[in-house]
């Protein structure tokens, strides 16, 4: 069974019951940020847990909205969509990268997970069996990000999966 989502009310026990055993400087690697309502709880936890900083990862170009109600909070990733990559649609892909670059964007991120698979193969009704992110193909993307000096930061993983097998019981988080 999926560990259920909890909200700041129904956390509030066990964020206290754990104890900080690291005192330095704290950055959360990889945060999605949609709505502010939404990023206001995320704050609120990452506040409990002394982060100070976060990537905020963002599909749409809000950060103008994000820095009033957060301000230095997060450095920005932009999320590069997958469906050039799938297709062959490398110059897209590259016109993208640049995009994020000339937007001022630090970071792209691209998603390469199993669930992405499932995503692509759903949503975008195309069979990527065999799709490797090494394929000579996308030389002209890699360079672009490279030649700009933007930061790839790289999904591979689906936290959720791992928590579905490892984090069923949450009191196992209290521990």
């Amino acid at each position: 069974m999926f560990m259920p989502i909890l909200n700041i009310e129904e956390s509030q026990g066990i964020l206290e019951t754990l104890a900080f055993k690291y005192h330095g400087p704290k950055f959360d690697a990889h945060s999605h940020l949609r709505r502010v309502e939404d990023i206001k709880g995320q704050v609120e936890v990452a506040d409990r847990y002394q982060v100070k900083r976060a990537v905020g990862i963002i599909w749409e170009d809000k950060r103008e909205e994000y820095e009033q109600h957060f301000p230095g909070r997060f450095i920005f990733a932009k999320f590069l969509p997958s469906e050039g990559l799938v297709k062959g649609a490398i110059d897209s892909v590259v016109n993208e990268v640049e995009a994020i670059y000339e937007a001022g964007f630090p970071i792209v991120k691209i998603w390469y997970a199993p669930r992405w698979i499932d995503y692509v193969e759903r949503e975008q009704k195309t069979d990527i069996r065999g799709f490797r992110l090494d394929d000579p193909t996308f030389e002209p993307i890699f360079s672009r990000i490279e030649e700009r000096g933007l930061i790839l930061l790289i999904h591979v993983s689906d936290p959720d999966l791992f928590y579905q097998t490892n984090y069923q019981n949450l009191a196992r988080l209290c521990a």
